[in-house]
This record gives C-alpha cells, sequence and structure tokens, in this order.
C-alpha cells in the first residue's frame, strides 16, 4: 500500500478499497490492524514527536472504536442489501442511490475525523508543517514524472485494464461482449491524468493554508471539515464537471454490465457481496 493509493478520488473508493482489502487477506484482517496502518501512514509524510505519536495512537484508537461501535453494522446491512438486489437485474437508478449511501458513509466517518485531525495537525511545528507538506508535493511531481512517461495510448490501456481488474474480481471471467463495452467506456472517459494532478495539486494548496490556521480554533475547524468531507471543492471547475461525467459513466457501464450477467456471474457476484457482508458482521460482533 503506497501513499498514492490512499489519494483515490471517492467514487473509486469502493472498487479501490475491495481491491486493498482482498489483497491484504480480507476485510477483518485489514481492519483489526488500522490501528497500526494509519499511524505508520501519516508517519511517511512527517517525523512526529513520541508524544505526538502516542496522541496519534490514542486518537486512532478512539476513532475506531466508535466506528466499530456505530458503523461497521451500517455497513454490513449496506451489503447485505446489495447481495439480495444483485439476485436479478438491478434498476440502474440505484447504482446512483447506492453511490449517495456508500458517500454518506465516507462523510460520516471525515466529520467525526476532523476534532481528532484537527487537534493532531494543531500540534504541529513550523517545520513539521513545512515537512508534510513537502512530502505531498514530492509524491505529486513524482506521480506527474510516471504520467509523462506514459504515451496516449498507454494512459488509456491502463484505464482499460484498471476497470476490467475491478469487474473481475466482482464478477469473475468476463464476456467478449463485456469486455468491449469496458472498452468503449474507457475511450470516452474525459478527466485524464493532468487534471487529476491539478486537483491534487489545488487540494494540496487548500490544505497549507489552512494550516496557517491551525491553532485557530474559531476558523481550522471549519476549513478541515470542508477539505475533508468536500475536497472536491477545491479542484478546478473543469476537472470537478469531467469528473462528475466521468462517474455518471461509469455508474451507467455498471448497469449495463448487471443486464448482461451471466448466471455463473450473478452467482459469483452474490458471494462475494456475502462475504464482505459476513466479515463486517463478524467485526461488528467483536466489541
Amino acid at each position: 500500500m503506497t501513499r498514492q493509493q490512499l489519494w483515490a478520488p471517492r467514487w473509486v473508493l469502493l472498487v479501490a478499497t475491495a481491491t486493498l482489502l482482498t489483497a491484504c487477506g480480507g476485510v477483518r484482517f485489514f481492519y483489526d490492524r488500522l490501528d497500526m496502518l494509519l499511524p505508520w501512514y501519516l508517519g511517511g509524510y512527517v517525523e512526529l514527536e513520541p508524544s505526538q505519536r502516542s496522541d496519534l495512537e490514542r486518537r486512532v484508537g478512539v476513532l475506531l472504536a466508535w466506528h466499530r461501535r456505530s458503523e461497521i453494522s451500517r455497513y454490513a446491512v449496506f451489503f447485505r442489501q446489495l447481495e439480495a438486489a444483485a439476485a436479478q437485474p438491478i434498476e440502474p437508478g440505484r447504482f446512483e442511490a447506492w453511490r449517495r449511501e456508500a458517500e454518506s458513509y465516507w462523510q460520516d466517518l471525515a466529520l467525526k475525523a476532523v476534532p481528532e485531525a484537527g487537534a493532531l495537525l494543531a500540534s504541529l511545528s513550523d517545520s513539521q508543517v513545512r515537512e508534510l507538506i513537502s512530502g505531498l508535493r514530492e509524491d505529486q511531481a513524482e506521480l506527474a514524472a510516471e504520467i509523462a512517461g506514459r504515451s496516449p495510448t498507454e494512459r488509456l490501456e491502463r484505464r482499460r485494464k484498471s476497470l476490467e481488474k475491478q469487474f473481475k474480481r466482482w464478477l469473475g471471467r468476463l464476456e467478449s461482449s463485456q469486455l468491449a463495452m469496458i472498452d468503449e467506456v474507457s475511450r470516452r472517459l474525459g478527466s485524464d491524468s493532468t487534471g487529476w494532478l491539478s486537483s491534487r495539486a489545488a487540494w494540496t494548496d487548500a490544505f497549507e493554508r489552512a494550516l496557517e490556521d491551525r491553532r485557530n480554533p474559531r476558523v481550522f475547524p471549519a476549513r478541515l471539515q470542508v477539505l475533508l468531507v468536500n475536497g472536491e471543492s477545491t479542484w478546478p471547475a473543469a476537472y470537478r464537471k469531467s469528473f462528475e461525467e466521468d462517474r455518471s459513466r461509469v455508474l451507467e457501464l455498471m448497469a449495463e454490465i448487471d443486464r448482461s450477467l451471466t448466471p455463473r456471474q450473478r452467482q459469483h457476484l452474490r458471494q462475494r457481496l456475502g462475504r464482505w457482508a459476513a466479515d463486517l458482521e463478524a467485526i461488528a460482533a467483536d466489541q
């Protein structure tokens, strides 16, 4: 898991998280290690003092305890609903409704994290803030160099393969007609790598400006909340519009492929959703 992977836009997050959790050995395996992984992740950007690291670990523990107690059972119900709905072709409008529901889960978590993150960020020294922002910008420079080394054809192929990989994870082997659908949508997606990099840069700039007021309790919490809950508001308008259009195209692709599922694929999908629900139920029960 790299720092870059955790920058995935929220509409991709469900699919990206599925990949990540599968690679790590399952939902339960990953979730039970978040108390170690989250401090490690932040430590990759800024060197914390011992007292700050202890405070971070404590705050992560508080947040995860709340999440396990209050949120995981909601996710389990959500996946059980998806499992039941996947027994037959799904009404296209339900994909957007489910996306909004998943978005609300992210927003609830981000809102709960704002006070904890705000307190930790307020404890950073000026040199630590510079280190943090420098790390974010170094990531962006590395990504920009990596992307610049790819031809337009290579970028398109990576996009197509990424979509194909995620559908295979949930459906198993894909039919040739489904592969053609994925290829067509890949070619129609308009938000390119340059726009994505500019959105990251804009968010980082806004984050840096917010950190200037990190010790002002009347200003900083509200600014941090915008960044964590509605970070898209910092993006360039053209990229935000393209992003939203692409999100709609991907949801339309999901609906189109759902209508084409074979009995084998539908069974594979329901089994995968059921395993997720069962893992989440086990986490919620383990208080």
